[in-house]
């Protein structure tokens, strides 16, 4: 296995974990504010290679549904970016496509 397989395999279990542990949890207005600070974090640097940050600090809303022990890392927080991306925005994640599974 490749480490972009596995990065791709991780990416997938996060969005699996944020659809079925996360999003129902959040308001819209709190998906809305996650979604705009990790995209203000992915202008600063590319977040989504980053896999020793712990983001949970900056990132309060979301510490409560994730497995203690599990850092909040740039990929953690790439794949929920897309979630939430799909979710208020479907018709526009539909024809971007990059959305639909995969870094």
């Amino acid at each position: 296995m490749t480490y972009e397989s596995l990065l791709v395999i991780l990416e997938m279990w996060y969005r699996l974990h944020y659809k079925k542990s996360i999003g129902s949890q959040l308001t819209p207005e709190q998906k809305q504010s996650v979604i705009m600070r990790i995209s203000d974090l992915t202008l600063e640097r590319a977040i989504w290679m980053d896999h020793k940050t712990d983001y949970r600090k900056q990132f309060p809303e979301l510490t409560p549904y994730i497995t203690n022990g599990v850092p909040l890392t740039g990929l953690y927080l790439t794949a929920i970016m897309k979630e939430i991306f799909q979710e208020l925005h479907p018709e526009n994640a539909k024809q971007i496509g990059i959305f639909q599974g995969g870094l």
